[in-house]
């Protein structure tokens, strides 16, 4: 999978841009995420139910970033560049939702209301130099196990292997993307 992880050329990126390709990256993240799940036999029931849950991915990988760059941006760069890669992960999944399950509902506005949601829900959980804490992967679980519900055999172990596998994996990938972008590759 590619993944967006040097800029070109020796112009300094704005924050936005550098939230926007990380909010990319996450993305593809969240889609190899949703490929592995299938090759795990997990079933979806339909693309719309796979739109649900990359939603909660992209959620949670907005929130891993924003605990990533807590300590290396000032606050207000800090909420530019969350802000930033919320407003283009949202995009992401307006797009997608307008082109599989049409203009029927306000797409946007489901999205910034889970999106708000999730902020303060994970804003409860731990965060370290190993990463999201125990609770905080958890959560990410029960809201994927959620929206899979028992649909098929292999579902009923999806929110555990959001816990032991995915959840820990897309957040070191996403931190890698995030230090390569913006030049941290050593401060990890």
């Amino acid at each position: 999978m590619r993944i967006i992880s040097q800029w070109h050329g020796e112009d300094e990126k704005e924050l936005e841009e550098v939230a926007g390709a990380v909010a990319f990256n996450g993305w593809k993240l969240g889609r190899r995420t949703l490929n592995d799940m299938q090759q795990e036999q997990v079933q979806f029931e339909s693309y719309s139910q796979g739109l649900d849950v990359l939603s909660e991915i992209m959620a949670f990988l907005v929130q891993v970033a924003d605990r990533l760059v807590w300590e290396r941006m000032e606050e207000e760069d800090r909420q530019r560049f969350s802000r930033a890669m919320a407003i283009k992960a949202i995009e992401m999944i307006v797009e997608n939702r307008l082109e599989h399950d049409g203009p029927n509902g306000d797409h946007r506005a489901k999205a910034v209301a889970l999106f708000n949601q999730r902020f303060a829900d994970y804003a409860e959980f731990g965060f370290n130099q190993e990463g999201p804490s125990y609770p905080f992967l958890r959560y990410l679980g029960a809201r994927v196990g959620e929206i899979m519900g028992e649909a098929g055999p292999s579902n009923r172990w999806t929110a555990d292997m959001m816990v032991d596998v995915y959840g820990p994996k897309i957040a070191r990938d996403l931190q890698t993307s995030l230090d390569s972008l913006l030049g941290l590759e050593d401060s990890t």
